[in-house]
């Protein structure tokens, strides 16, 4: 109890540490660019890495929380990639041109380099052989040697979807293509046989293009009614959370699919009105940021490991700072070799280049 007490208030000290308020409204400056949502970014990653840490200690109440937001964080990473390619495609003619280029070099590759360290520990750390058998469906995503590899593919699907639409000259019809091959992707998703985690998350990416492209007139209107939005945005956010977890004890998908929705939304929207009015300025969550997708893949390695050592496992503090220093040193190391090896570095805004 006294450990998990500890984990929760130095996870606390290192997020809002720099944290400071500022003025501006909704809309008024610019909360998304890069150079602000870098140490945003490095600290979704580390409350999933808390996320996926709680698991192993169930009944550590104080870490309770951590167990049940991790899906949230997600949909907040596919709101950011939402709103990505649409302000690159609204800004920068010829975007389409280098779209796919990007998304490869960006995400898909360093995806690759995952299955291959995943696959090398598997056959010669745990001794399990199942390197080459796993090979192909984690290409796409699908019960992949990297644990969170369905990310990936669940991203590459909606980069997919948004090409589709924006290809189409006629701005009416790019939404009519977007709508319905999202919806389509969407349902058929959750209608295959394979993890529900896919669409769990997937809401953000269309909030994030909405929000983009609209994004004037949605803070002018927010602005005149935030008080009830607030109001409405926590109230969705109990309810979908309570739905979810009604669903998962009841076994109905359905139910479970409604929540996930329905809190997934209401928490970008109290994402966004938080991030516009605090300025996080943190020189460790800017480190974390720019390493952002490294730590998303990894911090399972990291953890599965120490979480064999019994002398680790059993000092909760102890496990959770090996934990969050080693994901640090590992994602560093890798990303210092892919840049290394493949000429792929990324920038002061945690933007890759080559």
């Amino acid at each position: 109890m006294i450990a998990s007490a500890m984990i929760v208030a130095l996870s606390v000290c290192i997020l809002i540490a720099g944290a400071k308020g500022k003025k501006s409204e909704l809309g008024e400056n610019d909360f998304m660019l890069p150079d602000n949502m870098l140490p945003v970014r490095g600290a979704m990653a580390m409350v999933v890495l808390l996320h996926h840490f709680s698991g192993f200690y169930k009944p550590a109440y104080f870490l309770m929380p951590f167990q049940h937001v991790g899906y949230l964080l997600v949909a907040m990473f596919f709101f950011l990639s939402g709103y990505g390619v649409c302000a690159g495609f609204l800004r920068r003619s010829g975007y389409l041109q280098s779209f796919w280029k990007k998304r490869f070099i960006s995400l898909y590759l360093p995806y690759l380099v995952s299955i291959l360290i995943y696959g090398a520990v598997d056959s010669f750390v745990y001794q399990k052989g199942t390197f080459f058998a796993r090979i192909i469906p984690s290409l796409v995503g699908i019960h992949s040697i990297s644990p969170l590899g369905w990310y990936v593919g669940a991203l590459m699907l909606m980069y997919a979807v948004f090409y589709a639409s924006a290809m189409q000259k006629d701005q009416r019809m790019r939404k009519l293509v977007f709508m319905a091959l999202y919806g389509l992707v969407y349902m058929g998703l959750w209608l295959l046989p394979i993890d529900k985690v896919w669409t769990r998350s997937l809401i953000g990416f269309p909030i994030g293009l909405v929000y983009c492209s609209r994004r004037a007139e949605i803070s002018r209107y927010y602005q005149a009614k935030r008080i009830p939005f607030l109001g409405l945005a926590i109230v969705c956010l109990l309810t979908g959370m309570g739905a979810k977890l009604y669903g998962e004890i009841q076994g109905v998908s359905l139910i479970k699919l409604i929540g996930n929705i329905v809190s997934c939304a209401a928490f970008v929207v109290l994402a966004c009105d938080c991030l516009s009015r605090v300025r996080v300025s943190n020189a460790v969550l800017r480190i974390m940021g720019g390493l952002s997708l490294e730590i998303y893949l990894y911090h399972r390695m990291v953890l599965d490991f120490l979480g064999q050592f019994h002398s680790i496992r059993k000092n909760m503090l102890v496990f959770y700072l090996g934990t969050l220093v080693g994901t640090v040193a590992v994602s560093w190391l890798i990303h210092s070799a892919s840049k290394l090896v493949f000429g792929i570095g990324r920038n002061r805004y945690g933007k890759t280049v080559v």
